[in-house]
């Protein structure tokens, strides 16, 4: 009788401390994993959806890896179409922000896209790791953006280099924020002779009339700075028609382009002889890279430029770094990657670098060239 009053005495009193919260049992959200959201803006449509579908591949590949690896805490990727505009990218923005309410931004494609977002992130003090939007006017928006790409650097590589194949020039630029970027860096470097620039349309382009003007002009090369292989692949057609290919040879310049698996199996033997500027080759950057490379092929298809893939993977790489050091606020994360200096750089997938004032410095930019088909580094 003593035990069993023993036993009601101990539930009557368990209810009771129960009752004014001294004893709690864990609910299931409290034993739920903590969730990052983390909004992505890329074009999913549009002339640039290859570009878009490869930012959306490497980062779910990457989430997907790092969700089955961590119960405690887990990564949420929300993303929006930015179509490779400022309009869309700027709604996109708005969405994630303000209802989706996501804890950082991980990733823009097109340099049109990158800048309202840029912004956006910066007005309410949100992280903005950018893997590939490259104007030189992102690293000039604030603290909360950290950009791996530069086309400043870009522009004056593909300057220094021209000269050494042809003495003068036509400069051919799509006429929006990635475009005039790369132009404004290319002429301000240059060294030779521009005789003309022509800025492309964003909407529907006459390329017989851009090619009558490159023969007024009558240059010796022709740099065409596109941000996406279509617009590329049309050029190179309307060249063939007035049967000017062959006397172009070897003295055609772009940038980043040439390694589009479309455009490349668009154009054919179009490109034979082209040069570009490049962020490198995945062998230029290292064992690392190519392994990692290696393994994620192994599963997908890479439809644009891959090396881009792959400063894609490193900024994601290192926002989950971040988190799984237990950083799980914009300002935390934010924190862990100004800790990234010249004393203390970081070892990734693009080798070893460090931010100042939000932009990476370390990435290598190279020459490559179309030979036989393949896109050799110089």
């Amino acid at each position: 009788m003593m035990k069993k009053i023993g036993l009601l005495t101990f539930g009557l009193l368990a209810l009771t401390l129960a009752g004014c919260g001294m004893i709690s049992t864990p609910s299931a959200s409290e034993n739920a994993p903590k969730v990052v959201k983390i909004g992505l803006v890329g074009p999913l449509s549009g002339p640039a959806a290859n570009y878009g579908a490869d930012m959306v591949n490497i980062h779910r590949y990457l989430a997907e890896k790092f969700n089955q690896e961590n119960k405690e805490v887990q990564v949420e990727l929300v993303i929006e179409d930015g179509k490779c505009n400022g309009k869309d990218a700027t709604s996109a923005a708005q969405k994630l922000l303000h209802i989706d309410q996501v804890d950082l931004f991980n990733g823009v494609a097109c340099s049109s896209e990158g800048i309202p977002v840029a912004q956006a992130a910066q007005q309410n003090k949100l992280l903005l790791l950018n893997g590939t939007a490259s104007s030189p006017e992102l690293a000039k928006i604030g603290d909360w953006i950290f950009n791996y790409v530069n086309d400043a650097y870009a522009a004056k590589t593909l300057a220094d280099f021209v000269p050494s194949k042809v003495e003068s020039v036509v400069l051919v630029y799509d006429n929006n924020d990635y475009g005039k970027g790369i132009a404004e860096g290319f002429k301000a470097a240059y060294t030779g002779n521009l005789l003309k620039t022509i800025a492309l349309s964003t909407e529907e382009q006459d390329y017989a009339l851009v090619i009558k003007q490159i023969q007024q002009a009558a240059p010796e090369g022709i740099v065409f700075i596109n941000g996406n292989d279509t617009t590329l692949v049309n050029e190179l057609k309307a060249l063939e028609r007035e049967g000017l290919l062959e006397k172009y040879k070897n003295k055609l310049f772009a940038a980043y382009v040439l390694d589009s698996s479309i455009g490349r199996a668009e154009a054919g033997n179009l490109l034979e002889g082209m040069y570009q500027v490049n962020i490198g080759a995945i062998e230029d950057f290292g064992a690392d890279a190519k392994a990692f490379m290696e393994e994620y092929q192994a599963n997908h298809t890479i439809n644009a430029n891959a090396s881009f893939s792959l400063t894609w993977a490193e900024a994601f790489n290192l926002t989950l770094d971040a988190i799984q050091a237990g950083n799980l606020t914009s300002e935390s994360i934010r924190n862990y990657i100004t800790a990234i200096t010249p004393e203390h750089p970081r070892k990734g997938l693009i080798g070893e670098y460090y931010f100042d004032k939000g932009q990476a410095i370390g990435v290598k930019y190279v020459i490559q060239q179309v030979q036989n088909g393949q896109l050799i580094t110089l």
